[in-house]
């Protein structure tokens, strides 16, 4: 197996995203990285990203999660650790393309996993996200389905000693696609602001601060589990705010069956959860992994954004 040990080389699935440069920029500051291998198929971001980032322990190579022959090519570089970050990510796409929804999110995730512990990678951690709780959606129910499926990938495996966790996180400010940037191009137009409801909350934080993140459960992490940090939360008509002061804001219903408030904890789920003073984690059944200090939740404990602490939001009004 290899182990994270002075020196570490990466594989980045999706990483062409948000997620995945500021992980590479962040894994690149460090001299005890390797190699980082950007598994993407975008080859336009890819040839962008190569010309941003001119240095040699970085490599790309062209590629889908779901074309399994060429992903093991790239895993047979073996990495000490897989960052799997691609995915199918809109709701509206999900909602509208289910079977590639599966394809990629769910499908292509246990390609990951299968050809992770085949080859015996010392860690994988499965970016998920806070709306594979109480799932309502297409995009929330492949994202829980990949979770499963990753975290059962361990008592499946056999020989392997990988070991798999998730990391479930929310709204990125900066992401592709993000509403910051609606918000922000209706200010620069002077028009008025679109939201689904007035109450509506959401976890935010910065892509750099999710990185970091990442980084860290890298160092922490056990067998099968799924790690959620603790981030502040806010409504969007508060994140409008803070974008663009004195907006009129136009609400125009919930979309289907959109949700009012995100979940990242649910209360199923508190009773195999442990609080770390930046994360809860969910500990599986099948292993002996409680983390190191953890402490168990209170019973009926729930993790939601109409509840959660307060986001700083200081940081968007640029």
């Amino acid at each position: 197996m290899h182990i994270v040990c002075g020196v570490t080389s990466y594989l980045i699935t999706g990483g062409t995203g948000s997620l995945g440069q500021a992980l590479t920029r962040r894994l690149l500051a460090s001299a005890d990285t390797s190699r980082i291998i950007v598994y993407s198929r975008s080859e336009k971001t890819q040839a962008a990203m190569r010309a941003e980032l001119p240095d040699p322990r970085l490599e790309f190579h062209l590629g889908c999660i779901t074309e399994r022959r060429r992903l093991r090519r790239s895993l047979r570089a073996f990495p000490d650790v897989v960052i799997h970050a691609a995915a199918m990510k809109r709701v509206e796409a999900c909602e509208r393309q289910p079977d590639e929804a599966i394809r990629i999110n769910v499908e292509g995730t246990r390609n990951v996993c299968e050809a992770a512990c085949d080859f015996n990678i010392g860690k994988v951690l499965v970016i998920s996200s806070d709306k594979a709780a109480e799932s309502v959606t297409t995009y929330g129910a492949t994202k829980a389905m990949a979770e499963n499926l990753a975290l059962r990938w361990e008592a499946l495996k056999g020989w392997s000693e990988t070991k798999i966790v998730v990391l479930r996180y929310g709204n990125v400010y900066d992401s592709a696609g993000a509403v910051l940037h609606a918000f922000r191009q209706a200010r620069d137009e002077g028009r008025p602001v679109r939201v689904t409801h007035a109450d509506m909350t959401r976890f935010w934080w910065s892509v750099e601060a999710a990185a970091a993140f990442v980084e860290s459960v890298r160092d922490r992490m056990g067998h099968a589990q799924i790690w959620i940090p603790k981030i502040g939360a806010a409504k969007v008509t508060d994140l409008a705010a803070a974008v663009y002061p004195n907006a009129r804001i136009e609400v125009t219903g919930l979309r289907g069956i959109e949700k009012l408030h995100e979940v990242m904890l649910s209360a199923d789920e508190s009773r195999l959860a442990f609080e770390l003073p930046d994360a809860y984690v969910i500990a599986p059944t099948h292993y002996s992994s409680i983390p190191e200090g953890g402490t168990p939740v209170p019973e009926g404990f729930r993790y939601a954004s109409d509840t959660a602490p307060a986001a700083d939001l200081s940081e968007v009004a640029a």
